[in-house]
């Protein structure tokens, strides 16, 4: 996703380019040493070797330092390196110096503030986009969007939601990443993903070096030295037990991660990518626990896996409403929240998406949906929110209607991305997964969940039938 996202930023400063240089002929700098140096910078740029693309740039800006190109291709490299103060810096220089080269520029610059948390500033920026004469009724409707957004993120830092997350701890968290906590319906068991080092670089590595140069330079740059495994760790009177990896046949040398316990923990969904036999990018698969050991995992085949993206299930507490995350068509953005039903023969419906209630032009993940099978949690940047990926819940009512989502507010939801939000039984503790330190890894946490943002207490009984 991160290098589509590159590319796509890569097409959009390259028709700026070339679209001034048509209307103008020219650089913006009449140094020809600096336009030289620019398009050997531009070069390494499409190379990706972006080092060697900023020691070009800042060559070409000694030559001259009023070069706006130079200033706007050094801070896309920034911001590809996330080093979005930095591009944030460089922009708002080229909006000083020369903001009619490129208006579009008041507008992504604000989208950054708005993504660091500079809300003032980013209200400033979308201000003046939204007066300017030649912007459409989309972007018009995007800039507002933010407006409110802004407004909201300012009144929420004022009126903070109760919240005080605790660390699971060191039987559960680890030096790598935990996130996409699952629970029991008892409270027992919980299974969540951790981003661990992959056990097969070796092999990988003597694979590729039979390979040509050029084709293994490009194999490595793609291939990922970690791998996501499920653990599981139990509750005991002294809390939370070692975490054990639970093993194969359902963890593998891919990922496997965003799972989802049945109400009695011995049912598992879960997201699988790129496995063999498999229907699209990433498939829901499920296992079940017999004898204390996995089932070999299946592939819930159509009409729920597509040759799409399926992945994030969440399984309703009496097992026949199976909500998950695609980008299948049909839907009402990048991503959406879709439901199946499953039949009594153990079939499964066609999918239904969520509809407008819930499902916006941007993007919808991480669906949970409580024990009192009514009210869902879930991840969106498409409302309103603090920026990037918010938390939201929303209750059916008895038209199987679903309520305006209701964002849970800052503390809880931040300028970062906030998913995976799990509620226990009774709805009084959240679990999810956050980086409480700057450049930290991830962490599972719980906290109390404050009343307003409770689902309907629930509870279950344990017991055998004769």
């Amino acid at each position: 996703m991160m290098v589509l996202r590159k590319i796509m930023l890569l097409i959009l400063l390259m028709v700026m380019i070339l679209s001034n240089l048509q209307a103008q002929k020219e650089f913006t700098t009449e140094s020809r040493r600096a336009g030289n140096y620019f398009r050997e910078a531009l070069e390494q740029y499409r190379l990706r070797e972006h080092a060697r693309a900023l020691e070009k740039l800042d060559r070409a800006l000694r030559y001259d330092d009023a070069f706006v190109e130079a200033y706007i291709l050094k801070g896309q490299i920034y911001e590809e390196q996330d080093s979005l103060s930095r591009a944030i810096e460089l922009y708002r220089k080229v909006i000083r110096m020369n903001v009619e080269f490129y208006p579009r520029i008041l507008y992504n610059t604000a989208q950054l503030e708005f993504k660091t948390g500079d809300y003032k500033d980013a209200k400033d920026l979308f201000t003046r986009y939204r007066h300017r004469d030649d912007t459409g009724p989309a972007e018009d409707a995007r800039a507002e969007h933010y407006l409110s957004s802004c407004d909201f993120a300012q009144d929420q830092l004022e009126n903070p939601v109760p919240f005080s997350p605790s660390n699971l701890g060191e039987n559960v968290n680890s030096p790598y990443n935990e996130y996409w906590p699952s629970i029991s319906a008892d409270g027992g068991t919980l299974v969540f993903t951790r981003l661990i080092p992959r056990t097969d670089m070796d092999r990988m590595k003597q694979r590729l070096a039979r390979m040509d140069p050029q084709r293994r330079k490009f194999l490595e740059s793609m291939m990922s030295t970690e791998q996501e495994d499920f653990f599981v760790s139990r509750m005991h009177d002294t809390g939370w037990s070692q975490a054990m990896n639970l093993g194969a046949p359902i963890n593998t040398q891919m990922n496997e991660g965003a799972q989802s316990l049945s109400a009695d923990g011995k049912t598992m969904y879960y997201s699988a990518c790129n496995k063999k036999g498999g229907k699209g990018g990433c498939d829901i698969y499920l296992s079940r626990l017999k004898e204390g050991q996995w089932t070999e995992p299946e592939n819930l085949g159509s009409p729920v896996n597509t040759q799409y993206w399926e992945s994030q299930p969440s399984i309703s507490p009496d097992g026949r409403t199976l909500y998950f995350t695609s980008n299948r068509k049909g839907g009402k953005g990048k991503k959406d929240l879709w439901k199946s039903t499953r039949r009594a023969d153990g079939s499964w419906m066609e999918p239904v998406n969520l509809g407008d209630s819930i499902n916006t032009p941007g993007e919808e993940m991480a669906p949970f949906i409580h024990m009192d099978n009514k009210t869902l949690y879930f991840s969106s940047d498409g409302w309103i929110g603090m920026g990037g990926l918010d938390l939201f819940k929303s209750q059916m009512n008895d038209q199987q209607q679903w309520s305006h989502p209701v964002n849970l507010g800052f503390p809880i939801n931040t300028h970062h991305d906030e998913f995976g939000l799990i509620v226990n039984a009774p709805g009084n503790k959240a679990y999810y997964a956050s980086s409480r330190k700057q450049g930290s890894n991830k962490d599972i946490y719980a906290f109390e969940l404050y009343r307003e943002a409770r689902p309907v207490p629930s509870s279950y009984m344990r017991g055998r039938v004769f």
